[in-house]
């Protein structure tokens, strides 16, 4: 009889490798699926070549995926089968930024104008008619990558030949950037983990800290994406603070760079949290532990997560617990602590 898996992933990278790692102490058996062997397999319970995908999505109850672009014939036969979250729509608006941009505008999620433009003399005259403004082609483009920036006098070329279907979108002058985790289980309930502060350097990100004050807004829009998408799993929204009113950048359908920090400052962490949704497991609240001058300390007899979670924690350090919402009535701005980097999750962010 063929091996079955509680969970299969679509990725073996970094990102796959930290489900597996939060996931697997839930009792779960994951498999992998991938064209190479990246970090994720050697901590798998079962691995499959891409080609071996229908194999890999009929030994598994539901999948998953770690990024985006990914073998899209086994996303396509695990939404066939029934067994994909999230499913692959989400998939569908991130490989083409004016499908996500359309998306937004017809839902009533804010964000900032744009057009679109097909090859580089469209793009050159919506630039003109834009003013200040940043190309971003439609495909392929993370990171940073294919995107191209006009204003203070900057003006970026456009590769010729490079230069297919484009959003053009203005560009917006905003006070800092910010991102919220989220997530929504297959019943629909939804929550949500502190936003963070982020700060960006040529669209990647060096650094987050929260939480970040005042991030009601970004609750409601993020709960308002994740049920027109019918979501299930964690989600990563980024956003702009434009004099305390905040429009989306972009979100990510999976777990996510700016979320990393929940390993180690919250009861619960974005890696388990989507496990739990996509495998239908019970989802908790999160609680965020917060580094301050309480008398308190974390976690008490080395347990956190009702009971089921224990993290091991280098001494133990004097902590400030609180729940993961209700923050509105403190004054706006991202928060001031110093946060020292775990060492957890370095190499090639998304």
């Amino acid at each position: 009889m063929p091996e079955k898996f509680d969970l299969g992933i679509l990725g073996s990278g970094q990102l796959g490798l930290m489900m597996l790692l939060e996931g697997t102490p839930l009792g779960l058996r994951f498999s992998v699926c991938d064209t190479a062997q990246g970090p994720a397999v050697r901590f798998a319970h079962g691995y499959f070549r891409a080609d071996g995908y229908r194999e890999f999505v009929d030994s598994s109850q539901y999948v998953t995926y770690e990024f985006e672009h990914v073998d899209g014939r086994a996303l396509e036969y695990a939404e066939e089968q029934n067994k994909l979250r999230p499913s692959l729509l989400p998939v569908k608006l991130k490989r083409d930024r004016s499908l996500e941009k359309e998306f937004y505008v017809r839902h009533g999620i804010p964000t900032a104008r744009y057009v679109v433009a097909d090859g580089k003399n469209e793009i050159m005259r919506a630039v003109k008619d834009m003013g200040d403004c940043v190309v971003k082609m439609c495909e392929g483009g993370y990171d940073g990558k294919g995107q191209y920036y006009f204003f203070d006098g900057r003006r970026d070329e456009v590769p010729e030949g490079g230069a297919g279907k484009a959003i053009v979108e203005e560009f917006v002058r905003y006070e800092n950037e910010a991102s919220i985790i989220c997530y929504r289980t297959p019943d629909g309930r939804m929550g949500a983990f502190e936003p963070s502060f982020n700060l960006n350097r040529n669209g990647i990100l060096v650094y987050n800290y929260g939480p970040y004050r005042g991030g009601s807004e970004m609750r409601d829009i993020a709960f308002r994406l994740m049920a027109s998408l019918s979501y299930v799993g964690v989600m990563g929204i980024e956003f702009y603070n434009v004099g305390g009113r905040f429009i989306v950048n972009e979100f990510a359908p999976r777990v996510h760079n700016t979320g990393h920090h929940t390993l180690f400052g919250f009861s619960v962490s974005q890696f388990e949290q989507h496990v739990r949704a996509v495998a239908g497991l019970p989802v908790h609240e999160p609680m965020q532990f917060v580094f301050g001058h309480s008398q308190h300390t974390w976690p008490p007899a080395g347990r956190c997560c009702q009971g089921e979670d224990t993290r091991a924690w280098g001494g133990t350090p004097t902590l400030l617990v609180r729940e993961g919402r209700g923050q509105e009535e403190e004054e706006d701005g991202p928060c001031q602590h110093n946060w020292q980097h775990s060492g957890r999750g370095e190499g090639k962010d998304r």
